[in-house]
């Protein structure tokens, strides 16, 4: 099936949260509020900063699988995203996605060793709009 993107793109744009799991390493899921991905390509890559400190580091070191749960509670339109999260930790990604005000959390700036880019590498994609539920694999 031709993936819909627009619901996907229309969440994404409306909403500033984002609910991502990952598996802790007693194999339960884990879910925590994340702000928006920072940078997207498409719906095929999406970034986000966090810090390194936290568990979900840990989780993604010991298993890379993930999933992204973006909603309209009004509507009652949900997107899930199922891949995998890479770990980045190089210069380039983190002076991409720095933002004025991310000192804050950072104090050592861009070159802060606690700060580090997560890269969501969406696989499949299910919508849930009007009573109807859709999965789409999303093209490589």
């Amino acid at each position: 099936m031709t993936i819909d993107e627009t619901l996907a793109t229309k969440l994404f744009d409306e909403q500033s949260l984002a609910f991502l799991g990952s598996v802790d390493q007693a194999g339960f899921p884990q879910i925590r509020a994340m702000m928006s991905p920072r940078k997207r390509e498409g719906l095929r890559k999406l970034y986000f900063t966090t810090d390194t400190l936290t568990n979900k580091i840990k989780d993604y070191t010991n298993n890379e699988k993930a999933c992204l749960y973006l909603c309209d509670a009004t509507n009652f339109q949900g997107v899930l995203l199922m891949g995998k999260i890479e770990i980045l930790k190089s210069s380039a990604y983190k002076e991409m996605l720095w933002q004025v005000g991310d000192e804050a959390f950072y104090a050592g700036g861009v070159t802060d060793p606690n700060y580090c880019v997560l890269s969501f590498n969406v696989e499949k994609i299910r919508n849930y709009s009007y009573l109807e539920s859709v999965e789409y694999q999303v093209p490589k």
